[in-house]
């Protein structure tokens, strides 16, 4: 199974909504040249089309939650336009997550190859 960060569905459920955006994930993976070699490097046994869905998947959930709370916010205290403020806030942290999470298996990668790094010199 994918670890994503900032996923916040169970594994399974963003496994089947990741279908819906295989075609899309498709067309953005020459974009991302580098990230089937860091999938690898990290040990994410999954394809790059695959872990690019997962990530769309994951935002849309995330963005869902955050424009719906932050539309109650504004909503709330008072303020126009909660759903206009609501979809931005959604879209801003949701972009950001995204963008997480597609820099994540190179984050793990660097942290195996700094661990053998660390531990090569007390072994020679």
């Amino acid at each position: 199974m994918v670890k994503l960060p900032y996923n916040l569905l169970p594994e399974n459920v963003i496994l089947r909504l990741s279908r819906l955006f295989i075609g899309f994930a498709y067309s953005l993976k020459p974009f991302l040249p580098f990230l089937g070699l860091n999938l690898r490097q990290a040990g994410i046994r999954v394809d790059v089309r695959e872990y690019l869905a997962m990530c769309f998947a994951s935002c849309t959930a995330f963005f869902v939650v955050v424009s719906a709370l932050f539309s109650f916010i504004v909503f709330s205290s008072g303020l126009e336009n909660p759903v206009f403020v609501g979809v931005a806030a959604g879209i801003l942290f949701s972009f950001f997550v995204f963008i997480q999470q597609i820099s994540y298996p190179k984050m793990l990668s660097r942290k195996k190859i700094r661990s053998l790094e660390q531990n090569l010199l007390p072994a020679l």
